[in-house]
This record gives C-alpha cells, sequence and structure tokens, in this order.
C-alpha cells in the first residue's frame, strides 16, 4: 500500500467513523443560506471556503498549505463536538507532514501525565484498548476517540512523536475553586513556572463566556474561573515550548481548542514568547448565518457547516463554551 493509499485509507476510517457516530441528524436544517464576511470586506463566503484572513479572500486547500509548509509551529484549533473539523485537521496533518521523517504533533487533549502512555502505545508497546485504558481516555477527555484516531495512526505510521501538553485535570479544577495559590509545591511544579494574568484583550474574551459557564454551576469566580484558564495556556505553551528549544529544527503541529488558539492570546503568542518560531493559526469554524470574521483571529479559518450538538452529550467536556472550544467542568 503507497502512502497515498494510506492517507485515503486514514480518511475512510473517520469518515464512516463519524457518519455512524453522529447520523445526519446532527445537522441543522437551515432557513436560508448561511453566509459569512470578513470585516471590512462585503465579500459573502460559504461552508466549506477556506479564508485568508488578512487578505478577506478565499482560497483553495493547496494554497493554504503552500503559506503554511514552511512554519515552525503550526496551530490547528477545533470545536471539540464537530466532527467535521476532525476531517479538516486531518487533511491538514496529511498535506503538511507529507514526505516528513518522524514528525512532531502536540495535543490539548493529553496530559502531561498521559506522556508515558502515549510514548509507549506509539512505541508498540501497547494496543489500542490497552492504551486508552492506560490514559483514561474516557475519564480525562471524554470526546469519541475515534475523531482523534487518525492523528495518531498518521503519526505512529511515521515513528514520530506526540506531546501531552495539558496541564492535569484536577490541578486546573482546583485552581478554579480555591485559586493557583492553594496549590501545593508538588501540584505548583506540574504547570507552567510563569503563569500570565495582564493579557487584558485575553481577558475580555474570556469574560464574554464566563457567564455561560457560571450559569452551568461550573464556577461562580471570575478571577479564579481566568487564573485557571492561563494555567491551561501558559501551561500547554510552557511543554510546547521547551520541546522546541530542546529541539530546535523540529517542526510541530499543535492541536487544541479553538477558544486556546483564536487571535494567538492563548497559547500561541506564549509559546512563541518562550521560543520564538514562524507560526501560524488554522481554526476550522462553523459558520452561522450573518457571522463576521474579526481579522487578526487567524491566518486562516476553514468554514464548516453549522453543526447542533445537544448539551450533555459528552459528559466530561461539553459545555456552551464549546463553541469557543473553552471546555470547562470544575
Amino acid at each position: 500500500m503507497n502512502r497515498s493509499t494510506v492517507h485515503i485509507a486514514f480518511a475512510g476510517m473517520l469518515f464512516a467513523g463519524l457518519l455512524l457516530s453522529t447520523g445526519c441528524a446532527a445537522r441543522r436544517p437551515l432557513m436560508k443560506p448561511v453566509t459569512v464576511k470578513v470585516e471590512g470586506s462585503e465579500t459573502l463566503f460559504r461552508p466549506g471556503e477556506i479564508i485568508d484572513v488578512e487578505a478577506g479572500a478565499a482560497v483553495g486547500f493547496e494554497a493554504m498549505m503552500e503559506a503554511l509548509q514552511h512554519k515552525d509551529l503550526l496551530f490547528i484549533g477545533e470545536v471539540h463536538s464537530d466532527p467535521e473539523h476532525h476531517l479538516m485537521q486531518v487533511q491538514i496533518l496529511q498535506r503538511w507532514i507529507h514526505g516528513e521523517v518522524h514528525p512532531v504533533i502536540a495535543m490539548e487533549f493529553f496530559q502531561a501525565t498521559q506522556q508515558e502512555a502515549l510514548d509507549r502505545y506509539l512505541a508498540g508497546d501497547l494496543d489500542e484498548a490497552a492504551f486508552l485504558e492506560e490514559a483514561q481516555w474516557d475519564a480525562e477527555w471524554g470526546f469519541p476517540y475515534h475523531y482523534y484516531r487518525p492523528l495518531l495512526d498518521l503519526v505512529r505510521a511515521k515513528q514520530g512523536r506526540i506531546l501531552a501538553i495539558n496541564a492535569p485535570r484536577e490541578i486546573v479544577k482546583k485552581v478554579a475553586r480555591t485559586g493557583i495559590e492553594s496549590l501545593s509545591p508538588e501540584e505548583r511544579a506540574q504547570i507552567a513556572p510563569e503563569i500570565d494574568l495582564t493579557r487584558e484583550a485575553h481577558r475580555e474574551f474570556v469574560q464574554a463566556v464566563f457567564p455561560l459557564h457560571a450559569a452551568h454551576g461550573r464556577t461562580e469566580d471570575f478571577e479564579r474561573f481566568y487564573q485557571a484558564q492561563c494555567v491551561w495556556e501558559d501551561t500547554m505553551a510552557e511543554n510546547i515550548a521547551r520541546f522546541k528549544l530542546e529541539n530546535p529544527a523540529a517542526r510541530i503541529a499543535v492541536f487544541a481548542g479553538n477558544g486556546h488558539l483564536k487571535y494567538g492570546f492563548g497559547v500561541p503568542d506564549r509559546t512563541v514568547e518562550r521560543a520564538p518560531a514562524d507560526a501560524a493559526v488554522v481554526l476550522p469554524y462553523p459558520a452561522s448565518p450573518d457571522l463576521v470574521l474579526e481579522r487578526g483571529m487567524a491566518d486562516f479559518v476553514w468554514l464548516s457547516r453549522p453543526v447542533r450538538v445537544p448539551f450533555g452529550k459528552h459528559p466530561r467536556r461539553p459545555s456552551a463554551g464549546d463553541e469557543e472550544g473553552i471546555s470547562w467542568n470544575p
């Protein structure tokens, strides 16, 4: 089987799994065509199109990938519960690592404490079932594993590396409840040494989604909620940057929720400040009627169809904030 056939097979397996898990009913029937604009432009875009946000123009997939091919860091977003976004991610990663030996990806969906299980799985010491049990996938992430399997399979087939970059969930939950100052020395050592709480634009962005989380009983205190968000993002940035500094020639594709990547002030900027690199952000993004995309939110936005995923479908990580990728369960 040649490389092209393998790539097609990976995408085919994911597509088949997504059809089985979501069904056609997950798509919301639309009363009128969905059109999207970029601020300052009257051009209309539709689901399926890729937008160069700065130029305010649609581009083809190959044009986007040509622009991204020589980046050191590529941040690729998602709405966790949107199957279409996972298909987009697979296509981007396939093209970005084509011909590359031992590619490296970093994933929000694994905590640093799960790195050993990941390494053993990639080395062939664990089969998939044993890996998922040891990593406690259902308890620690909770979205269907077949959404992510093709990404892992692509890297595993090329004998690459997968970095588990997230902070331990129990520590983030504790910060949301009682603040960073409540962490023990052992707990504090498991998150980034520097937690930056001074970014006003980022604070305003998180403030906008906070009522959605508070309304569902997740936390009542915004300051602690914001500390927890920054613990997530600075710890992910720290783990990516540490690997990059130790492996300066490495190119890294980073997968995380849109809310951690949008405008760059979550994970991307914090990573590049620690380890200077040429970086880009691509956001798979659900179209909605009369949506206006803001310049600076990403380098490219790949529009998907609107999706209806019932609240509570994924018990560990769904939320009303999932549209922005900020999924919270303290």
